[in-house]
């Protein structure tokens, strides 16, 4: 029995494409912007003292690696305001105030939608390109 395969160097050089076009930084950048909605619900929940700096005016974005050293995204306060901790779950003498969370809540279905469609677009536009 023999098996015919047509348009396997097509194949190829699509899937090749993807690779290059899936890229870290490509995922990063996609990752990114599908966790701004994200960071800033959670910049505008989060509580303001009387006096800056504010805790909700430094809650970034940070590129990281999953466990498995796949490209990923971490969002919270900066180092200098990691305080904010506490005012996420409480204390024993304050009670919790999240801000994180609701942010969370709020933006993981748009966020998983846009970095789908964001890295679709990726792979079809660079295999168009090659």
């Amino acid at each position: 029995m023999a098996i015919h395969i047509e348009g396997d160097r097509e194949m190829a050089a699509n899937l090749a494409g993807m690779t290059r076009a899936l890229s870290k930084a490509a995922v990063i950048r996609e990752l990114t912007a599908a966790a701004e909605p994200i960071r800033a619900k959670a910049a505008s929940s989060a509580p303001r003292g009387q006096f800056p700096p504010h805790l909700a005016d430094h809650i970034v974005i940070a590129a990281v690696e999953d466990e498995g050293g796949a490209p990923a995204v971490a969002i919270g306060p900066t180092p200098h305001f990691a305080y904010g901790r506490f005012q996420e779950w409480g204390t024993i003498h304050h009670p919790a105030q999240p801000f994180m969370r609701p942010g969370f809540d709020a933006g993981t279905a748009a966020a998983i939608t846009r970095v789908g469609k964001g890295l679709y677009t990726t792979v079809t536009d660079a295999n168009t390109e090659g």
